[in-house]
C-alpha cells in the first residue's frame, strides 16, 4: 500500500466516525512494525476511555483538581444551559484513531489530514520514533494558539520545548523516575548505592546523573558507577563493591533489551544488595530473567494495577480485562488517561462562538488547570508545565512476584543536571523525545 492510499485510509476513518457535527480526537499510533504491541495496547486504552461510562464531571460545575476560569464564565443563571451544553459536547466526542504507516512521512501527512477534518487537540505515540516529528506536526497548527497534543509515551523532560508549543507529557519523565528512586534509596536502603549504566545510552547516562544529583541534595550518594560495557562487568561490580562496602544498593541504568543478558550476572555477585531500576524494568522481558534468585529487583513504573492500587486503576482494569480479555499494560493506561484528559479539555473548554470548535488557547488553558487530575496511572498536575507531576509507583520483584514498595509525587527539581561527573561519558548522546 502506498503513502497515499494509506494517508485517504486514515481520512475515510476519521470521516466514518462520526458526521460533521461531531467533534474528533485523533489518536495516532503505529500499530505496525517492531513497536506494534506498545502501541497496539496504548490504542486500546485510549478506546476505552471512549467507551466507559461517563465521568462525573460531565456538566459539573467545580472540581477540586480544576482551577479552570471556564467554571467562573458561567453565573448561577446560565449555568444550566452550559451544563446541558457539555453533556451534549461529550455525547457528540468520537475518538477517531488511526494505524500509522511506518514512516516519519506518512506521519506528516497523517497529522495533516487531521488538522484539515478541524481537529483541535490530539493523543497518540506510545513507543516509536515519530513522537518528535508527530507533535511538530500536529502543534504547529491551531486556530488561537498551537494544537495541543498529548503524548503518551514520551518521558524525556526536554520532549516539551524539542516539539514546541503545546506538546504535553503523560508519562513520569526520566528525572522524575530518577529522583524516586533516589527518594527510595534514601529513605529505605541506607542512602548510599553504586550504579551500573550503559554507556552506549545517553538517557541511561542522564538518569544515572538526575539520581547522583538528587541523592547528594539528600546527603546520600551514588559511591561509585560501573560501565555496563566493561570487559568484565561482574570483576568490575565486586571491586567497586569492595572498594564501597557502604553501598546498600545497586543502581541499574540499562534498557529492557539487556534485562536477561545483565541481570543474572548483577544477582550473582551483588551480595544479596537490591538492585534498583527505572521504568525498562515494567517490561515482560523481566518475567523471562532466569538465574535472579532470591535478589529484589526494585523498579519505578507508569502505572499499577495490584494491591493497594488507587481506585481509578482498579477501575480501569477491571474494564480493560472485560473489554479486552487481557491484562493491561502501563501504555494503555497512560492512553487512556490522555484520552480522558483531552475528553475532559474538549467538554469544559468556552467556546469562542456558540457551536464552534474550541481554540487551542483555550483546550491548552483547561490542561494548564489541572491539579491532581485522578487518572489509572495516578494523580497527574500540569500547573508547573507540560511535564506532569504525578505518582511515581515502586515496584518489588522477588521471586517472581511483585508487590508495590512505595508511590509517591516527588519533585522532579531535585536532579541535579550538573551532578554526575563520574558517569562514563559513553558514544552516544541522549536524541530529542526518545521514546521509551
Amino acid at each position: 500500500m502506498t503513502l497515499n492510499s494509506l494517508s485517504a485510509l486514515a481520512c475515510c476513518v476519521l470521516i466514518a466516525q462520526g458526521c460533521a457535527s461531531e467533534t474528533r480526537l485523533p489518536c495516532a499510533f503505529v500499530l505496525s512494525g517492531p513497536l506494534a504491541n506498545q502501541d497496539g495496547a496504548a490504542w486500546r486504552g485510549a478506546q476505552l476511555a471512549g467507551e466507559m461510562p461517563k465521568p462525573d464531571w460531565v456538566g459539573q460545575r467545580k472540581f477540586d483538581w480544576s482551577s479552570s476560569r471556564t467554571f467562573a464564565r458561567f453565573d448561577d443563571a446560565s449555568w444550566p444551559k452550559e451544563a446541558k451544553d457539555q453533556t451534549r459536547r461529550w455525547n457528540e466526542l468520537r475518538l477517531a484513531s488511526v494505524a500509522l504507516p511506518d514512516t516519519a512521512k506518512a506521519v506528516e501527512r497523517t497529522m495533516a489530514f487531521e488538522r484539515e477534518l478541524g481537529a483541535p487537540l490530539a493523543v497518540g505515540f506510545a513507543a516509536n520514533d515519530h513522537a518528535l516529528e508527530g507533535a511538530r506536526a500536529f502543534c504547529g497548527f491551531g486556530v488561537g494558539g498551537s494544537a495541543p497534543m498529548l503524548v503518551v509515551g514520551v518521558t524525556d523532560p526536554a520532549f516539551p520545548a524539542d516539539a514546541g508549543e503545546g506538546a504535553y507529557l503523560v508519562a513520569i519523565s526520566d528525572d522524575t523516575q530518577a529522583v524516586a528512586a533516589a527518594e527510595f534509596i534514601h529513605d529505605h536502603l541506607g542512602g548510599t548505592c553504586l550504579a551500573v549504566v550503559d554507556s552506549t545510552d545517553g538517557r541511561m547516562r542522564q538518569m544515572v546523573r538526575d539520581l547522583t544529583g538528587a541523592l547528594g541534595g539528600m546527603g546520600g550518594a551514588v559511591a561509585h558507577v560501573v560501565d555496563l560495557r566493561a570487559s568484565d562487568l561482574e570483576l568490575a561490580l565486586r571491586e567497586a563493591m569492595k572498594d564501597h562496602p557502604s553501598a546498600r544498593s545497586i543502581y541499574a541504568a540499562i534498557g529492557t533489551k539487556e534485562l536477561a543478558a545483565v541481570l543474572p550476572g548483577m544477582a550473582r555477585c551483588c551480595g544479596g544488595l537490591p538492585i534498583i531500576g527505572p521504568d525498562s524494568f515494567d517490561h515482560p522481558e523481566l518475567d523471562r530473567v532466569e538465574g535472579l534468585g532470591a535478589t529484589e529487583i526494585i523498579y519505578s513504573a507508569q502505572a499499577w494495577f495490584g494491591d493497594d492500587a488507587c481506585i481509578e486503576a482498579t477501575r480501569f482494569a477491571s474494564y480493560y480485562r472485560l473489554t479486552y480479555g487481557e491484562e493491561p499494560t502501563a501504555a494503555a493506561a497512560l492512553a487512556f488517561d490522555a484520552a480522558r484528559i483531552a475528553q475532559f479539555a474538549l467538554v469544559k473548554a468556552v467556546r469562542a462562538e456558540p457551536g464552534a470548535a474550541p481554540r487551542g488557547e483555550a483546550l491548552a488553558h483547561e490542561i494548564d488547570a489541572l491539579l491532581a487530575f485522578p487518572g489509572a496511572t495516578g494523580r497527574l498536575s500540569y500547573r508547573d508545565g507540560p511535564v506532569p507531576v504525578k505518582d511515581v509507583w515502586m515496584v518489588r520483584l522477588k521471586a517472581g512476584k511483585r508487590e508495590l514498595a512505595a508511590s509517591s509525587m516527588v519533585d522532579r527539581r531535585k536532579a541535579d543536571p550538573r551532578a554526575g561527573s563520574a558517569v562514563p561519558a559513553g558514544t552516544s548522546r541522549p536524541a530529542a523525545g526518545a521514546a521509551r
